[in-house]
């Protein structure tokens, strides 16, 4: 069963039966909205968010991005280096489910303005996850603020896009307004 508890969220309480023995998983989905110091809406037609905590004192950022989607989708936001044309210099963040239902994020760099982001990413992210509830995916993890190609700083080009999956991977997110964006100044420090 599932319902939503303390902070908006939502516990998931598995019952198994195995040989007369009754084995409990529970598990959590830590990162929602209600928990971020910071949130606003990208795109408002597919409903694309962003919620982010910033902590200096611990050089980290905790960032969750969703969108309207269910399992056959990605969301990705991305950081970006605003002197570069379209998606070229930036540290990208990825996540879906793949065929067989697990969680996938994905840490990428776009060397290239276009296509599939190839290059070596070096961006830090940790406790990352993948959920999909109430009709939307959402990718969370925590990121160095000075690691990656592109450092944490107000006044940062944001990027994000979301798309179909293709072969149990990301797939392009199409030239809509609606599939993908770019934010010019975005505050990640001092928040909208």
């Amino acid at each position: 069963y599932q319902r939503r508890v303390h902070g908006g969220h939502l516990l998931s309480v598995y019952f198994f039966s195995q040989e007369m023995k009754l084995i409990i998983l529970v598990t959590f989905i830590v990162y929602v909205a209600a928990d971020f110091k910071f949130s606003t809406v990208l795109n408002a037609a597919v409903n694309f968010k962003v919620s982010w905590t910033p902590d200096p004192s611990s050089n980290s950022l905790h960032v969750c991005a969703s969108v309207n989607g269910d399992k056959t989708s990605w969301v990705g936001i991305g950081f970006k280096d605003p002197s570069q044309p379209l998606m070229a210099g930036s540290d990208i963040v990825a996540g879906f489910f793949s065929a067989s239902g697990s969680a996938q994020v994905k840490n990428l760099y776009s060397n290239t303005s276009v296509g599939y982001p190839v290059g070596t990413p070096t961006l830090k992210i940790s406790s990352s996850s993948v959920s999909v509830d109430d009709g939307s995916i959402r990718v969370c993890f925590v990121r160095d603020l000075t690691s990656g190609h592109v450092q944490v700083t107000d006044g940062a080009t944001v990027i994000w896009a979301h798309g179909p999956l293709q072969n149990d991977d990301i797939y392009y997110h199409g030239k809509g307004d609606s599939d993908r964006g770019l934010v010019s100044n975005f505050r990640w420090i001092s928040g909208p």
